[in-house]
């Protein structure tokens, strides 16, 4: 649309971009109020009313509609956490909050923090993550000149912290499996201080070109890109780590992308599944006999989590170093993710506490 209408101006723009995904945040509550659910009825109710005043006058539909969740999606949710749903999914259709983590090998935090507040931006320390900044404001990060030098890359809290699951060190060899475009490698490859090797694999070559370019801004210079089957045959057994941030169902991160709850269904996640536990399968693999495999995702469903560690220890014989972290949606905070860090038992090493944001700090 913005492509087809050059003439409209960046405040209008900023208008209807928020318009448009509040109405795909709460569709179903604004449709409970039209007649035919037709799109002009649905911007008719935007313009006229408010939410919370919508969600009192709705008192009496049910509570997926209340919070405009699709029903089999609200009940899915709702079968892992009952009498929280309802709170869950209304902070998942929040606006998201913007968070960047710092680059240690160009920049610390308190820098980064210094130099933002002197150009006015209203940022503040992540509660959670050694390097994470939150801003308090609408930025375009991609026009900041240090976005565009590598001091820092958009990441969710959350996900920073599960990257770090990853206690990759100077001389490692690391394996990121189902890499997309690095997000994940660039939060723990900078504590390897070019030191050992990182390497990505995608069945998406699109997503490995994204890596390869956001590595070269990061200045991350010991990583490597491993696509065909020849490549991955030479890495088999030599990984101290091996990251599975598995595809899944994304319902943590519903704020950032509200559409994906509309074509959520049973069947995906059945399908969404199996992919998992094929990866795992063929992930484990690359481990040496003293190695760990990290589990991650960005999904708050126990059928994605819970139960896959259970069938990760189960069916390929791993057991759980750690306590898993774990998040749920926090009002203007961390979105839900989960990881698991696994070692073949006889690795095993039991630690006594659990992360600082474990399941409890977000409930």
């Amino acid at each position: 649309y913005f492509l087809a209408h050059k003439a409209i101006g960046s405040h209008d723009r900023t208008w209807i971009g928020d318009a448009v995904y509040h109405i795909c945040r709460h569709r179903l509550l604004l449709e409970h109020f039209t007649k035919d659910g037709s799109p002009e009825s649905l911007v008719h109710v935007f313009l006229n009313s408010e939410t919370p005043a919508l969600q009192k006058e709705a008192r009496s539909a049910p509570d997926h509609v209340r919070c405009s969740f699709p029903l089999e999606l609200y009940q899915r949710i709702e079968r892992t956490y009952g009498d929280q749903t309802f709170n869950i999914c209304s902070r998942l259709n929040e606006k998201a909050t913007t968070t960047i983590r710092a680059n240690i090998l160009k920049v610390r935090r308190d820098t980064l923090l210094r130099d933002l507040r002197a150009k006015e931006y209203d940022v503040a320390s992540c509660q959670y993550s050694p390097v994470g900044i939150r801003f308090h404001q609408k930025v375009n990060l991609a026009l900041l000149p240090e976005f565009k030098e590598g001091k820092m890359e958009m990441q969710d809290e959350a996900s920073q912290i599960g990257a770090l699951c990853v206690e990759a060190r100077p001389g490692d060899h690391v394996f990121d499996y189902c890499a997309g475009s690095a997000g994940k490698t660039l939060a723990f490859a900078p504590y390897m201080k070019q030191q050992g090797k990182v390497y990505l694999h995608d069945v998406r070559p699109a997503m490995l070109q994204q890596a390869s370019k956001r590595l070269a801004r990061a200045g991350i210079h010991n990583a490597t890109l491993v696509q065909s089957p020849e490549q991955l045959k030479k890495h088999l057994g030599i990984m101290d780590w091996v990251l599975v941030d598995v595809p899944c169902t994304g319902i943590g991160t519903l704020r950032r992308n509200p559409d994906m709850k509309w074509t959520y269904s049973d069947e995906w996640l059945k399908t969404l599944i199996r992919q998992q536990r094929e990866i795992c399968e063929k992930a484990m693999q690359y481990l040496k006999p003293t190695g760990q495999l990290v589990y991650s995702t960005c999904s708050i469903l126990q059928e994605e989590n819970e139960d896959q560690v259970q069938w990760i220890k189960r069916t390929l014989g791993l057991e759980l170093t750690k306590t898993p972290f774990k998040t749920l949606p926090l009002p203007q905070g961390m979105d839900g993710f989960f990881a698991a860090t696994f070692a073949r038992p006889e690795q095993r090493q039991v630690h006594i506490t659990a992360p600082a944001t474990s399941s409890s700090s977000s409930s």
